[in-house]
């Protein structure tokens, strides 16, 4: 008889080594069934973030062949740029309420994710992709604000002592996203929790990271990390190709590069988002039991937990 994968549990206290075995044993267990389902939703969106980022860099070689033709070329690009936070933003929260939503059925269901099909994650999804877009939306004047002080405070300094405001700008923009840090737990709290707001999301994140900031910082080195290297190592031939397209798009006496090379970089940026999306799902999940790690140790969700199973029993 098949010997049954051991149920990994949310809220439940773990070591640095137990958070990354977790998250690595739940992906490797539910590897085809969630990866069904991301390349269902990420590689349509992918393709469009290829559009745009291409028609971007298209844009750019052109301006920076011909520095005369960069005003022409400046609405082109700032238009393709746009179009890509868009989409890219489209694709974190897809890839992010579906990863999720995956959890939580995991969790929820006897059989886990088997016999499930897309549908029944669909209300998971829309309800994500939402709660993701008001994390956004607060998000967003939460490191404007941080980052027009770190200015203000830099400007200051400047104006006394240039090699002093240059070196205090320098630690200061290295130390907001190691304060901000905490925040990245904002995603699993308001996506985990249905009965939780916006700002109550951000203020547990907020609680819940600096208590365990140390795992928190750990976690996302480590996975970020694994994954930054795989995607640079798969991003390789489009920085190749790129670099070859502006040396022959600024050379008057190269031609211009073949439909054949132009479609070959279009194909290398759908390959490059594509797996962006979908190894971007290995920190998430990460987070997510980071988050549970968290509850556990500050709130003691876990021990609710089991007394919830053992009232369904």
């Amino acid at each position: 008889m098949e010997k049954k994968n051991r149920l990994i549990l949310l809220y439940k206290r773990r070591t640095f080594t137990e958070k990354i075995n977790d998250t690595f044993d739940f992906l490797r267990e539910n590897f085809r069934q969630l990866a069904a389902w991301l390349t269902y939703l990420l590689l349509p969106v992918s393709i469009v973030l290829a559009v745009s980022m291409n028609d971007m860099m298209g844009n750019y070689a052109a301006a920076f062949g011909m520095p005369g033709r960069l005003g022409e070329e400046l609405d082109s690009i700032v238009l393709s740029y746009l179009l890509m936070m868009v989409v890219g933003f489209l694709t974190t929260a897809l890839g992010i309420s579906a990863t999720y939503g995956a959890m939580r059925l995991y969790e929820q269901r006897p059989g886990r994710l088997q016999g499930l099909g897309l549908k029944d994650l669909v209300p998971y999804i829309k309800r994500g992709t939402l709660r993701m877009l008001l994390l956004s939306l607060l998000a967003v004047p939460v490191a404007g604000v941080a980052i027009v002080v770190v200015a203000m405070m830099s400007m200051l300094l400047t104006s006394m002592s240039v090699a002093l405001g240059l070196s205090v700008m320098l630690l200061l923009y290295m130390a907001v996203p190691l304060v901000l840090l905490p925040l990245l737990l904002a995603a699993p709290v308001y996506l985990f929790e249905d009965d939780t707001t916006v700002l109550q999301a951000f203020i547990k994140a907020w609680r819940l990271g600096w208590a365990t900031w140390r795992g928190l910082a750990a976690v996302v080195i480590v996975l970020g990390t694994l994954v930054y290297i795989i995607i640079g190592t798969a991003s390789l031939p489009v920085y190749i190709l790129q670099i070859s397209k502006f040396v022959t798009t600024s050379s008057s006496e190269v031609a211009q590069p073949s439909v054949f090379a132009s479609m070959g970089m279009y194909l290398l940026h759908v390959v490059v988002a594509y797996i962006s999306a979908m190894l971007s799902s290995i920190v998430y999940v990460g987070l997510a039991y980071q988050y549970g790690h968290a509850c556990d140790k500050i709130d003691g969700a876990g021990i609710e937990q089991q007394i919830d199973s053992f009232e369904t029993l």
